[in-house]
Formats: structure tokens, C-alpha cells, sequence
């Protein structure tokens, strides 16, 4: 990272893992009990939890659904996706080199913030933090300023997209396409826990010492999609720890497992599964990059290389082709026709302004954590100029 680079550190605002503030600091309603929420920047908030209700997960992620589904909006939004450009998808970017973990989200020009989410440790829960995105209204600051219903606060900490833990594991969820597949996930084992895919990365967080353990504890839960996984996309996940990375997916209703340290948005545990394949360029970048990963900063600066407006960028070379990906253009088409499409939306995103349902999409935000320190650094809507810094 340059000089010229602002660090902008939240010291009054970084929380110890295992402390809780006073009671009175606390709002505690059924089985939640939280800290306010606090605003730290435009699109940016963070949040404590002392202790929520996990055994709860089946039927948070059915109010869920139902707050979803009956949202206009949201349909507005898939259709609009797929009228104007075929799918085009949240890309997503991670990479672990030993001690760090890089991770870029990517989503919409939308009002919607990153809320930093720190979880105190207690009897069979470990302490973690970790960035949650809110999809529908209620996570844009307008919503949140004037006060989130105490629902809100109980599903925001299964919104987590990634996060470590006191224990060093790390793990982030990303979109998959699911076009190729014989059938969505409805649940890999039923009768065990249920475990939705939305509410994965908070899981882990909670329970896994390590990324093995991780890996073990998904491997006896019924783990099935829900109202954010669906066609064509589901999600796939990264999961690591200092000494090891796995690439977790599920596919025909079977969790597959491979060990990879780059992930971006196409099945790495069966290939053959993906000629609507996303993310290939920069899973090359990434790829080719790790090897100058020495610290927090040169994470940063890698994840940088991947954000995703350039996508857009007529000047990017090689362009992303993989990033278009429907029925008509393919991983497999002929360049003629990936560069038409690519170069229509191209030209859509130079008259791009921040609204809601805009379809052309960028790095929502950039998490580089460190796993032996226990820090994240976070940057938030491909602002590079300024950062913000937290630890569990």
C-alpha cells in the first residue's frame, strides 16, 4: 500500500474478544442481546452481540423467507438482472496465504452498508468478527438510521458473509451458478441439524476450532438452500485457518470438499459442471498474485487488483469474459459474442449513479483479516483512499 493510501483506525470502537459492556449498554429482547448499532462511516456500522438463540436457526431462516418472498422489491430485482443482462452475477473473490485472508464482495450500486459484527465469546461459542450485508431495504442507512425492528436484529447476525473467529478460522460465502445441476440443494442429510446455506459462515464462526472442524460439523448437518439461493445461483464457501484452505460445495444434494487457496464463482469440486463459469480471470489473478502476499497490506493490495468494476473497463487485460454468463453467452461462446455483451454493459456503466436496483455492480467491500493477530482491515464501496481497522 502507497503513503497516500489514509488509514482510518476506529480505535474507540475496536472490541476484545471475551469483553462485554455494561448492562445498561445492552438491549436484550427473548433470546438477542446486543449492543446499539453504531455509525462509522457513510454505509458503514458496526454492531456487538453478547448472545443469541443458534438452536433458532431453522426458524430465523423460514421468517426469512417469508420477509423476503412478500418483498416486491426483491423480485424487482432478480428480473431486472436477468432482463438487462442475463444473469450477471455477485462476483466474489477470496485468497488465503498462510497468516492472511483476503475477501472482496461484490454487489450492486445500492444504498445498502456493510455492518461489522463482533460476537463476544461464552460457554460453547467462540468470539468472532465479521462483515454482514443486509439485502432488502432494511439494511440501507435511511432504514437503519431511524431504527431496526428487534427482527432485524435477530436475523443480522446470519446475514454474516465473512468473518474469523478467536481461533484463527476464517470463512467467506460466495455465488455459484447452478444452471448445470440436476437439482438445487434441498438438504444433504436429512434428519440431522438443519443448517440453511445463508447461515453457514455464522455456524462456523461459532463453532469450528479449526477449518478441519469446520469442514467435520458441516459434514453432519442437513445443510439446504433457501430464499438466497436460488437459480441460478447458490453458494459455495472458502474456509481456512493458518495451515489450511478448503473449498466447500454442494452439488446434487452431496457436500464436496477440495483444498484450494483461491476462490472466485465457478464449482472447483467438478469443473465439468460449469460451462456458465464465473470468475476464471480472477481466479488467474489471484492465482498468479499470492506468491507477493507478506502482510496485511500486500493482501490489500492484491484484493484490489480483483474489484469488480473492472469489469467494466474496456481497458482491463485480459477482460473478464467469464463474468458473462446466461443462456446465450457463455464461458464457451465465440469471443465475438462475449465481447458484444461485455462491451453493452460496458457502455451501460458509464451512465451508472448509486440507486437502488441498479444493475451494474461493484466491490461492496473488501475484507483482509489476519489470522494470527485476529484483525480485519475493511475497505467499503471500492473506497481505497480510506480504510478501517477492527479486531474480535
Amino acid at each position: 500500500m502507497t503513503a497516500a493510501v489514509a488509514l482510518v483506525v476506529i480505535s474507540a470502537l475496536v472490541i476484545t474478544a471475551g469483553c462485554v459492556n455494561s448492562s445498561e449498554d445492552q438491549t436484550s429482547v427473548g433470546t438477542v442481546s446486543h449492543s446499539d448499532i453504531t455509525k462509522i462511516a457513510d454505509y458503514l456500522y458496526e454492531i456487538t452481540y453478547y448472545d443469541y438463540d443458534e438452536s433458532k436457526m431453522a426458524a430465523y431462516a423460514d421468517a426469512l423467507e417469508e420477509r423476503i418472498m412478500t418483498a416486491k422489491a426483491a423480485d424487482e430485482l432478480i428480473n431486472l438482472f436477468n432482463k438487462e443482462f442475463g444473469n450477471l452475477p455477485a462476483g466474489c473473490s477470496a485468497v488465503h496465504v498462510g497468516d492472511f485472508y483476503g475477501r472482496n464482495l461484490d454487489l450492486g450500486f445500492s444504498a445498502n452498508s456493510d455492518i461489522v459484527i463482533h460476537v463476544a465469546a461464552k460457554e460453547g461459542r467462540y468470539a468472532s468478527v465479521g462483515v454482514a450485508v443486509i439485502a432488502d431495504q432494511s439494511g440501507t442507512p435511511e432504514y437503519i438510521d431511524a431504527g431496526m425492528s428487534e427482527e432485524d436484529f435477530t436475523l443480522l447476525p446470519y446475514f454474516t458473509m465473512d468473518g474469523i473467529n478467536e481461533k484463527g478460522v476464517g470463512i467467506n460465502v460466495n455465488l455459484i451458478p447452478v444452471e448445470d445441476l440436476e437439482t438445487p440443494t434441498t438438504g444433504t442429510n436429512p434428519g440431522k441439524t438443519d443448517l440453511p446455506m445463508l447461515f453457514i459462515p455464522r455456524f462456523v464462526l461459532d463453532n469450528a476450532a479449526s477449518a478441519k472442524e469446520a469442514v467435520d460439523l458441516l459434514s453432519e448437518c442437513n445443510v439446504y438452500g433457501n430464499v438466497f439461493s436460488f437459480p441460478p445461483d447458490e453458494l459455495h464457501y472458502m474456509i481456512c485457518d493458518p495451515g489450511e484452505t478448503y473449498i466447500v460445495e454442494f452439488v446434487n444434494n452431496k457436500m464436496n470438499v477440495v483444498k484450494d487457496d483461491v476462490m472466485t464463482n465457478f464449482y472447483q469440486s467438478l469443473p465439468e459442471y460449469t460451462p456458465q463459469a464465473c470468475g476464471m480471470e480472477r481466479y488467474s489473478i489471484l492465482k498468479a498474485g499470492k506468491d507477493t502476499v507478506t502482510s496485511v497490506d500486500t493482501m490489500d493490495a492484491l484484493m484490489q487488483t480483483v474489484r469488480f468494476t473492472k469489469t467494466y473497463d474496456p481497458k482491463t487485460t485480459p477482460r473478464w469474459y467469464s463474468e458473462i454468463y446466461d443462456k446465450d453467452v457463455v464461458i464457451t461462446s465465440s469471443l465475438a459474442e462475449k465481447e458484444a455483451k461485455l462491451n453493452a454493459v460496458s457502455e451501460e456503466a458509464k451512465t451508472t449513479t448509486r440507486k437502488p436496483n441498479n444493475p451494474i455492480w461493484q466491490t461492496m467491500h473488501s475484507s483482509i483479516y489476519d489470522l494470527k493477530n485476529l484483525t480485519l482491515k475493511l475497505h467499503v464501496q471500492e473506497d481505497y483512499e480510506h480504510s478501517y481497522e477492527f479486531r474480535i
